[in-house]
């Protein structure tokens, strides 16, 4: 063995501390991996890496899952290190399986298929197309079933993903919108990505522009996939009911839906596009002239035939030439027929001799259903504003809000609904259309009038606070009703509302603005619609206002509300985003409450991972665009503080260079925990700055100015160290301060003069406050009438105006209102006048001859906040001991 070898091997040896077999067993499991990339480029790509899985760029995720894996190396998790999926989904802010797929399709099961004569032409045009392919026809004959048989058509190797755009009536529904790009083109790609063929996309806050870009992004990725068995394979994406998805954009009065945006787009090589929609409804989707269209017809007489012999084994051509006319070749009709207990002379008896199109077989039934209530004693113009209703209103349509909008009994309206048969679904005590020829016949036959706006606005006017359906809804029926006036009392007056769920809250408020703004624009309304603009942004920026001020307020929020509000806010359910210097706020928020301390440790090593970020960006960025305020530092000492102890806190503090931020810091710390009455942990924070003198005169100053008792031990610490100081503009206000503690608290005069001489601030020609808000009027008359009262000695006008002065008459104004008030608390302080009274007596006439001289203030920025200076002295002289 080699001799380097050698001392390596003996080295490691000696180090491990195992025995020599378990050492080479040791060894031969262990391998180097010299060719890895360092540290650092492969922390950059987890960065990229990760963010591949989203619409928008996210540094904060990559860091959490960092924190993630070395949080399992720690001991708590020694019995289980396991990383599941759950607390992935949980980083990437998933809480259920659902989140991925967030528009699944609802189709019926495709029973007894009847394969199509223009099938494979049809098929064969798909696959060789280049551009987006639309099959259209009307309804009944098949478009949708067409769509799930595609996939057996579809050759080895090539993917298929079909949409659906109806659902079941759902597409209208608000929980829904499956039109919008965030939850269709989530669904499209988290299908392929489910059979390994991509990367998700992980639900996140984005613009349409940021889906259609990470969309496009998968699908090259998918296709590369795919081809690397086969050159020729391709993917498929199905677009069904596309007509549906673009109404229900319209509806929303959103911007195109997903849908439309795909067919406009040339599809990329490896892909092809199919959508299908009712013929009549083409000219909403604003396809390109260079889309191809194809027609899909009816059924042929040999397709009726096959149809026929799924439940009649034996028919003559005669009856089957019948069947095929009378029911005017629509597959719809035909089943519809086919799934009654009937004869074949039957069925023909009862389509008569003019027969029954897909819209009359709908009609028939609802006559049938409307004779049935008729013995009720219900009229047909009751059934009609029935009907008309379920046709303005998104479903599903709650039972009882059907009930008050018609002043039908639910119980025959479930009497209507089952007399419809197919026609109609009830789920969960609601109603829809069961499909999308039921819902375009009921569209085009009930259209709805002004009056039946106007009857329903007046019916759900009742319940429009306190049901979310309604308040939903209302907005809407008031725009059709023209109730103008209260379409915009309802938009700026979201207070009314009484729903507590304030995600659903949040959406009623937007329905109403939305609505309103639509009608403020029809009509030019200018402004109002300045008015609702504002308030939309009032809204749209309200969650994150409440977030912000949390954040901002961590330390009070958590003494205010209590723990179970901290866990709802930082993990249920919550659209913001923590990242970045917010784990502070969310550390400190968690350590105060006991039960939450693991937690606060977690956000607190997600604080260090961002810090050690932050730290590599450039000055620049650091200052302007991340910047990290004293406030968001004094929350990570305080969270060391309570999850520590004080020694790591202080230490914590001194990680900062500037000794400006560690003071301003120390200040909000001691700040906090006098607020927060935590007097024990304040007392040990102020024995542990014996080795920070400078941190612990600002400690002293800020509990001075609480007016809170401080020990006469902190305070000659405090003045042992000044007195050892050079002269500093900056020491100015900590000098007097202490000085003044030192006299409240009988300690040695000569001292305290002898420092005052030496850090006496110099006259100057004005007087007004510096840059760093420090009001030198203020200080300087601290500094003179104390010196002057210690001394013994009469305070003058002269003492504040320097020699070399050419206009002395602002001086004048200013000190000469002033001097003999700071001159009364200087003695106060001294104990040279012991009656309170006497002097707030003599105060009293000082401020009358300042009141009179009031005019000048409001003419002179120097004077203006005189009374504010007069005002804190006062409250200063009253309330000291």
């Amino acid at each position: 063995m080699p001799v380097k070898v050698q001392k390596v091997y003996t080295r490691f040896f000696e180090d491990c501390g195992l025995e020599k077999e378990l050492f080479v067993l040791f060894l031969k499991l262990l391998i180097f991996l010299e060719l890895e990339a360092p540290r650092t480029s492969q922390s950059v790509s987890l960065d990229v890496e990760v963010n591949a899985f989203i619409p928008e760029f996210d540094l904060d995720v990559s860091i959490k899952l960092k924190e993630l894996v070395r949080g399992r190396a720690m001991p708590e998790y020694a019995t289980s290190p396991t990383i599941r999926k759950e607390t992935i989904f949980h980083i990437f802010g998933i809480t259920k399986i659902e989140d991925l797929l967030p528009a699944p399709a609802q189709f019926e099961k495709l029973d007894n298929y009847i394969p199509r004569e223009q099938e494979r032409d049809i098929i064969k045009k798909i696959f060789n197309a280049t551009v987006p392919v639309v099959i259209h026809a009307s309804g009944g004959v098949g478009k949708s079933s067409f769509a799930q048989n595609i996939v057996t058509h579809l050759p080895k190797n090539c993917e298929i993903v079909i949409f659906d755009g109806f659902a079941n009536g759902s597409y209208r529904s608000a929980k829904d919108q499956r039109h919008l790009h965030k939850n269709g083109l989530v669904q499209i790609i988290n299908e392929f990505a489910f059979r390994g063929l991509c990367l998700p996309i992980l639900p996140r806050h984005a613009d349409s522009d940021s889906f259609l870009k990470i969309f496009y992004s998968r699908l090259k990725d998918i296709i590369l996939e795919i081809k690397r068995s086969s050159d020729d394979a391709f993917v498929l994406i199905v677009l069904d009911a596309a007509d549906n998805s673009e109404m229900a954009s319209k509806e929303y009065t959103e911007r195109a839906s997903f849908v439309k945006d795909l067919l406009q787009d040339m599809p990329l090589d490896g892909c092809k596009i199919v959508a299908l929609a009712r013929t009549e409804r083409l000219s909403i989707l604003d396809l390109s002239h260079v889309t191809l269209k194809i027609e899909l017809k009816s059924f042929s007489e040999e397709e009726t035939k096959r149809h026929l012999k799924t439940k009649f084994t034996e028919i003559d051509n005669g009856q089957l030439i019948e069947f095929h006319k009378l029911t005017f070749r629509n597959p719809r009709v035909q089943f519809y027929f086919l799934q009654s207990k009937e004869s074949l002379k039957e069925i023909l008896k009862r389509l008569g001799e003019k027969g029954l199109s897909s819209d009359k077989l709908i009609e028939s039934q609802l006559e049938s259903s409307i004779a049935t209530i008729k013995e009720q004693s219900y009229t047909k113009e009751e059934i009609d504003t029935l009907c008309k209703t379920l046709t303005l209103l998104p479903p599903m349509v709650p039972i009882e809000i059907l009930e008050v909008s018609t002043d039908i009994s639910k119980h025959l309206i479930y009497s209507f609904v089952s007399d419809m048969g197919a026609a109609l679904l009830i789920k969960e005590d609601s109603v829809q259309f069961r499909d999308e020829p039921v819902e375009s016949w009921f569209r085009e036959t009930f259209k709805p009038s002004e009056e039946l706006y106007n009857f329903l606005a007046k019916k759900l006017t009742t319940l429009y606070k306190t049901d979310p359906y309604v308040a939903m809804t209302l907005p809407r029926i008031l725009y059709g009703a023209k109730e103008y006036h209260s379409l915009y009392t309802n938009a700026y007056n979201s207070s009314d509302i009484e729903i507590d769920d304030p995600v659903q809250r949040e959406r009623i408020i937007l329905e109403n603005i939305t609505y309103a703004i639509k009608l403020a624009k029809q009509e030019k309304d200018f402004t109002n619609l300045t008015k609702l603009l504002l308030e939309a942004s009032k809204v749209i920026a309200s969650k994150e206002r409440h977030s912000e001020f949390i954040f901002a307020n961590s330390d009070l929020i958590a003494t205010l509300v209590g723990s179970e509000f901290i866990n709802d806010f930082l993990y249920r359910g919550n659209s913001f985003n923590l990242n970045g210097i917010l784990y502070a706020h969310s550390s400190l928020m968690l350590s105060m409450e006991p039960k939450f301390k693991a937690e606060a440790r977690s956000f607190l090593r997600l604080t260090n991972e961002y810090l050690i970020e932050w730290s590599r960006l450039s000055d620049e960025k650091r200052s302007y665009e991340n910047n990290i305020s004293n406030k968001d530092i004094a929350n990570i000492v305080l969270s060391v503080l309570y999850l520590f102890d004080e020694k790591n806190a202080i230490s914590e503090l001194n990680r900062w260079r500037l000794q400006n931020t560690k003071v301003e810091v120390i200040g909000l710390v001691v700040e906090h925990l006098i607020e927060q009455n935590q007097d024990k942990k304040l007392t040990k924070l102020l024995e542990g700055l014996d080795k920070y003198p400078y941190l612990l005169c600002a400690s002293v100053i800020k509990i001075y100015q609480s007016g809170k008792k401080i020990s006469k031990k902190d305070i000659e610490r405090s003045l042992i160290f000044l007195l050892t100081q050079k002269k500093s503009e900056k020491l100015y206000l900590t000098v007097i301060s202490i000085i003044e503690l030192s006299i409240l608290n009988d300690i040695e005069n000569k001292s305290l003069i002898a420092l005052l001489e030496k850090f006496f601030p110099p006259l100057k020609n004005y007087a007004h406050k510096s840059h760093d808000g420090i009001d030198e009027r203020d200080l300087l008359l601290r500094y003179v009438t104390l010196y002057k009262v210690l001394k013994d000695e009469l305070v003058d006008i002269d003492d504040f105006i320097p020699d070399d002065c050419k206009d002395k008459e602002e001086l004048n104004v200013i000190y000469g209102k002033l001097y003999q008030i700071y001159e009364l608390r200087a003695k106060l302080l001294c104990k040279n006048i012991f009656d309170k009274e006497a002097i707030l007596s003599e105060i009293s006439s000082q401020m009358k001859r300042i009141s009179s001289d009031s005019w000048r203030y409001s003419r002179s920025h120097d004077y203006r906040d005189l009374p504010f200076l007069t005002a804190y002295v006062c409250i200063d002289i009253n309330t000291s001991e």
